[in-house]
């Protein structure tokens, strides 16, 4: 009896161990290869036998199939064939994997929602990764019986699709999301004799590099080829890479991909998910606290009334009363736990924090927060939060565990909590290579020395017309300007985009005319800070730095110089003049006459 089929050529079949049913299936199987002209694979043939099998049997048997048995429990997609009474045995192996997989991380810092999704993913990729070996996730098709895993995960798909783009050259055109706009990035022009398999390469010159843009304008339309002409093409040639366009990073988390759902539920309902009665602001404040995510998870319960109190489980039906067992008469909701309870109490007075004249009687636990928010500064408040997971960690130590209450100990542990997740997300500045990074004191502009250059750049947008523009001058030791471009920047719905294309037609610029002493001053910015720091993440942003370090070693000598848009101010004046000239212009060894009387007075 055929069983169960777990790929498009492997079975399993199952019959009674005898020397009948084995000839039966032998003739099946004959019968099978002559009508199919396929063959059944000895080599990857086994039999498996029960422990009830006469070992006779098991040779008359083995003799009659001219394969072999194996002893063990064998495995399939990453997990074991045969599962017997032992689930130790049988799982044991993949419990170490996916221990070995998560090991490293800061465990201690997820929530238990977090855990649980890590256990899950980390555990379902060994399986499911074998369900799509010669296509994408985004490609594979959910096929016949499928788990109930990966059903879902293949139902995901949807939303994922309208956020994604990919950068690249080997994407296909019409199947891919690449265009860079906000919403859809497919194509929706329809192809004008283009092989509908194209891929975006396919559009693309040599020598220079460049797009093709008779062939762009032949196959999309006047908007659609406008926006691909605009895209800035890079030197260096890497693989293609997906981005989520619904983060500033471009790296996919669960939090935007909830909020980007939650959405997609409310325009198909026509309506908003129940906050509870509290607005926006309420909880975009509880989700933007600097706290570790199970504190999180844990607020927000107690917010929205579903921590297991005595006062809840008295509500379903769940305990004759909702008494709390310190106070043996007040109810156990989770305010009185956290707050009002003298167990609470005595740990508020221990930790230091400015809260013992607040008044203990509070109405709900959302209105002891947003009391805590309007008298506790950030680092008091993300505290106080901590402090609260482990009151009610502790009362329910002291009630079911019969431990001792002990609230110097839960101040500490609270304090140790907050103080390790800020370690743990403090990211401490690299300096790069020959050239440095530093902050010029305020003043006015200074020459270089000798024998160097320095390039002032900087980046306006149009408010009106959302283009991007950059202005860059290139002056001597004698402050004698060399050269000058007001350059305008390709459009793109990520705003610090501009001040990563500026950058990378600033550097551009310097090595087409030859100054490779340079040093490079721009406006402070957040974006001239994470361009000295050395780069190996995975963000959008990450990749676009990649492009402007490619070409920094081409420079003998350089640096990055940050100084106040005051000391920047011919830059900033050289790049709102995009406005008015409304193209790219260039001036050798000298300038627009705009910058006159910002020159002269430097």
């Amino acid at each position: 009896m055929l069983a169960q089929a777990k790929s498009s050529d492997d079975s399993l079949l199952f019959c009674q161990a005898s020397l009948a049913n084995g000839e039966a299936l032998i003739n099946i199987l004959q019968l099978y290869e002559e009508a199919s002209g396929q063959q059944l694979n000895r080599a990857k043939t086994s039999l498996y036998f029960t422990k009830n099998t006469p070992s006779a049997m098991r040779e008359l048997i083995k003799d009659l199939f001219q394969v072999p048995e194996i002893k063990c429990h064998d495995k399939y997609l990453g997990l074991p064939s045969f599962v017997g009474r032992s689930k130790k045995e049988a799982f044991g192996g993949l419990k170490d994997r996916v221990w070995r997989r998560i090991f490293g991380w800061k465990e201690k810092l997820l929530s238990k929602a977090g855990r649980e999704i890590l256990i899950k993913a980390v555990a379902q990729s060994y399986s499911h990764a074998k369900y799509f070996p010669s296509c994408s996730f985004m490609d594979a098709r959910v096929g016949r019986r499928p788990s109930y895993a990966w059903r879902s995960l293949a139902m995901g798909r949807s939303v994922l699709n309208v956020v994604m783009r990919w950068h690249g050259q080997k994407i296909r055109i019409w199947h891919d999301p690449w265009l860079p706009l906000v919403g859809s990035c497919m194509v929706q022009s329809m192809s004008a004799g283009m092989n509908p398999k194209a891929t975006v390469s396919d559009l693309l010159l040599e020598e220079p590099r460049r797009w093709n843009e008779t062939l762009v304008r032949e196959n999309f339309s006047e908007w659609e080829a406008g926006v691909i002409m605009s895209i800035q093409l890079r030197d260096n040639r890497r693989g293609d890479r997906l981005f989520w366009n619904e983060t500033k990073t471009g790296v996919f988390s669960v939090r935007s991909a909830y909020h980007l759902q939650l959405r997609h539920v409310a325009e198909v309902c026509g309506g908003e998910s129940s906050t509870r009665h509290k607005d926006r602001g309420f909880w975009k404040f509880v989700w933007a606290l600097s706290i570790p995510p199970k504190v999180k998870s844990f607020i927000w319960r107690a917010c929205i009334g579903i921590l297991p109190t005595n006062d809840l489980k008295f509500k379903r039906h769940m305990r004759g009363d909702g008494c709390c067992p310190v106070c043996v008469g007040a109810t156990e909701s989770a305010e009185h736990v956290l707050w009002m309870c003298p167990m609470a109490n005595d740990v508020w007075v221990a930790s230091t924090l400015p809260v013992l004249k607040w008044d203990r009687l509070v109405h709900s636990f959302c209105d002891l927060i947003v009391m805590a928010r309007s008298r506790l500064g950030r680092g008091d408040l993300e505290f106080f939060a901590c402090l609260m997971y482990f009151i009610w960690h502790q009362q329910n130590g002291v009630v079911y565990d019969g431990r001792v209450s002990n609230p110097v100990m839960v101040v500490e542990r609270g304090r140790r909590l907050i103080q390790g997740f800020r370690d743990a997300h403090a990211l401490p500045e690299v300096v790069l290579g020959r050239g440095n990074r530093r902050t010029v004191e305020e003043g006015s502009w200074t020459p270089p020395l000798p024998g160097l250059y320095k390039l002032n750049w900087d980046v306006h947008v149009d408010k009106e017309t959302q283009a991007g523009w950059v202005g860059i001058l290139i002056r001597d030791s004698a402050g004698l300007v060399m050269a000058a471009i007001c350059a305008s920047l390709p459009f793109s719905s990520r705003g610090e985009y501009f001040w990563y294309s500026g950058a990378l037609v600033a550097t551009q610029f310097a090595l087409e005319l030859g100054f490779f002493y340079i040093l490079f001053e721009g406006s402070c910015s957040v974006f001239l800070s994470k361009l000295c720091r050395q780069v190996r993440g995975e963000t959008i942003q990450d990749m676009w730095l990649k492009d402007i370090w490619a070409l920094i070693p081409k420079f003998r000598s350089w640096e990055v110089l940050s100084v106040s848009r005051d000391q920047n101010i011919a830059a900033v004046c050289l790049a709102k003049l995009g406005s008015k000239f409304r193209q790219t212009t260039v001036w050798l060894e000298n300038y627009p006459a705009e910058l006159r009387n910002v020159l002269e007075s430097l």
